[in-house]
């Protein structure tokens, strides 16, 4: 039996997770770009399939590593593809505009009763995606510092006759976007809720498109399974907790086949809770 995409199982108490480890098999094979995404605990689901109790959370890190080693084949993009240009990466610092800062500070006073030590997570992370959203744009006046920049920089891609994708990972800020853009590029769009041929067909039109073209994709509907060396950019419109999984998502374009580096722009609002999910 071989997993593909093996980090799909790394919760152990998930259904995918349990009913891959009840298969009957002779062998186990495990592939996976990102054998640990959060903590040690996804590295021992994954064990756990090819060999139940082999390694656990209360090993120490030498001890895991001596053990996996009869069972573990790491091989790394360079070793593979050792001509593959090059990715150059950019973070783009930005400000909110005056629209965006106002709605940002009004969502943090509209909960300021509520900041003590019983706050509840489920109201944390509301108001954490809040402000995550009104970093993109203000929904009042659709004032957004990120998308002046990007307005700059497709200017530029337009120019050059290249394309790019634009990551995010809320589905209503991809909308925003191809709203805003759609007059200066070619637009498609690759989301969760499209249908298997709506998806297929604008991944096509994308690739084979010959004038400049974006394609819009939200984070975890376009972070795996896909091959997009035509691309030349790629844009992060906003920050995802986890870096692995932004930089699964970068590797989309960054495939075997690609002949020029890939440009990376991050885009970071200073002073706000992005720049606190970089610390993190």
């Amino acid at each position: 039996v071989v997993l593909d995409e093996a980090q799909k199982i790394k919760n152990s108490r998930s259904n995918i997770s349990n009913k891959c480890k009840l298969i009957k098999k002779n062998r186990g094979w495990l592939m996976t770009g990102t054998p640990i995404e959060n903590r040690i605990e996804d590295l021992c689901s994954l064990f756990d399939f090819l060999k139940f109790t082999l390694i656990n959370r209360d090993m120490s890190k030498s001890e895991i590593h001596s053990i996996i080693k009869y069972y573990f084949l790491r091989r790394t993009k360079a070793q593979v593809l050792k001509e593959l240009p090059p990715i150059i990466e950019q973070t783009i610092k930005l400000k909110l505009t005056l629209e965006q800062e106002s709605e940002y500070y009004n969502i943090i006073n509209s909960h300021k009763n509520d900041y003590n030590d019983k706050i509840k997570s489920s109201l944390l992370l509301k108001v954490i995606t809040k402000l995550k959203q009104v970093c993109n744009f203000d929904k009042i006046t659709n004032a957004s510092s990120k998308l002046d920049t990007l307005t700059l920089l497709l200017n530029d891609i337009v120019a050059n006759n290249k394309k790019v994708i634009i990551f995010s990972q809320y589905v209503e800020c991809l909308a925003y976007i191809k709203v805003n853009i759609s007059s200066t590029i070619e637009c498609y769009d690759y989301t969760g809720a499209m249908s298997v041929k709506n998806k297929d067909n604008n991944l096509k039109s994308f690739k084979n498109s010959p004038r400049s073209s974006a394609l819009l994709l939200s984070l975890l509907a376009g972070g795996v399974g896909l091959n997009i060396q035509e691309a030349d950019y790629v844009i992060m419109f906003d920050r995802w907790w986890n870096p692995a999984l932004e930089k699964q998502a970068i590797n989309r374009a960054h495939r075997f086949g690609r002949e020029l580096p890939l440009h990376v722009f991050y885009f970071l609002v200073e002073n706000s809770i992005e720049d606190h999910i970089l610390n993190i």
